[in-house]
């Protein structure tokens, strides 16, 4: 039977939540009273296919949405959402917390990390725009723990991943806009705290959904709607590069990264049937992942040397698996294949494979 495409808790971070249906079930639902002693949703960061760091609480809901390498220290971001809907952020180096200030009695959300030198950098937003009554997320970069506002708070806003490149710091993400009686989302890349870049065009819903930096050109990948169905891009220097997808069916670049003359996207794309990860490589299919007999999603890539890494989930018939792929073959799995879990986030350091994600605990 064909499984059906349905809108899902986002992928590699939280709120993509806001109905973009990039993730795998399970991770976004509250728990109930009754489930919270018996069932943890636990935050998960693997090396090497082994448990390097796990948060939990009973009653919480834990997805650790990114992970960097600098040296030898391994930094890591999570969110932390409780019954009440309250959202918060945990930074930490190796397993120790960082500060990271937000408003307080607000819900703040992290999507993206990186760390350079001496700075730790988280991509998010924080539920401070708006009215008190009906706050509004802010899209927001926090440098070691000090936020940088990006969007004005009266629209919706979120940014969704950073990239450094010297003493320049990128992140990507949207801002919702209205023009005329028409509200929708505009993909946007930042730098330094201002726009850069506003994406897609034509007064139709975009969002950036990555941001990689090289040389002296700023690449973003997400997706741009034209038409009734969400395509795949990759943008540079602002202006269209690749278009990944070709409309029939709903497409989504979720991650990005660039190696010498080459351009790497990950994501997936609906088949009419289900959703199939994909790797692209110069705007062509580089790797299909999956062969479609369970949805599957891709949200980040990575390259080192000649191999090709993607991380992201498969699921259907109840199960969702944490899955990374090598060369466009997945590796040995580092989850319960009978349980529930998602790869959010990776990062490749030496010989060294690092995944940030989230696995419920008990039955």
């Amino acid at each position: 039977m064909p499984l059906r495409p349905t809108r899902l808790a986002p992928l590699s971070f939280l709120a993509l939540a806001s109905g973009l249906g990039l993730g795998c079930p399970g991770h976004h639902s509250h728990l109930s009273t009754a489930d919270a002693p018996a069932k943890v949703q636990a935050a998960r960061v693997w090396k090497n296919g082994s448990v390097l760091d796990s948060t939990q609480d009973p009653g919480a809901l834990w997805e650790a949405t990114g992970v960097a390498v600098s040296g030898a220290d391994v930094y890591t971001v999570a969110n932390r959402t409780v019954k009440d809907g309250i959202t918060t952020i945990r930074v930490s180096k190796n397993g120790m917390d960082l500060p990271l200030h937000t408003t307080p009695g607000r819900s703040a959300e992290a999507y993206g990390l990186a760390a350079a030198g001496t700075g730790v950098f988280v991509a998010g937003c924080e539920f401070s725009g708006g009215t008190p009554d009906s706050p509004v997320p802010v899209a927001k970069v926090w440098e070691n723990g000090a936020a940088t506002t990006l969007s004005a708070g009266t629209r919706p806003a979120r940014a969704y991943k950073v990239a450094v490149s010297g003493p320049d710091v990128y992140a990507a993400g949207y801002e919702n806009t209205v023009s005329g009686t028409k509200a929708f989302d505009v993909a946007k890349v930042w730098k330094n705290g201002r726009l850069l870049y506003s994406l897609g065009g034509g007064g139709s819903e975009s969002r950036a959904l990555a941001v990689a930096v090289h040389g002296a050109d700023v690449y973003a990948a997400g997706y741009a709607a034209p038409g009734a169905n969400k395509v795949a891009m990759v943008w540079k220097n602002g202006h269209p590069l690749h278009t990944l997808s070709d409309g029939r069916f709903f497409a989504i670049a979720a991650g990005l990264a660039v190696a010498g003359p080459h351009v790497y996207a990950c994501g997936f794309e609906y088949t009419g049937h289900s959703y199939v990860a994909k790797v692209w490589k110069d705007g062509q299919v580089l790797y299909t992942l999956t062969d479609g007999t369970r949805n599957a999603k891709a949200g980040e890539v990575a390259v080192a040397g000649a191999e090709v890494y993607a991380a992201g989930c498969e699921y259907g018939f109840g199960k969702s698996t944490a899955k990374v792929w090598k060369d466009g073959v997945a590796l040995p799995a580092f989850t319960p294949e009978n349980g529930r879990a998602g790869a959010s986030a990776m990062a490749v350091s030496g010989t060294d494979l690092y995944v940030a994600g989230w696995e419920t605990i008990g039955q």
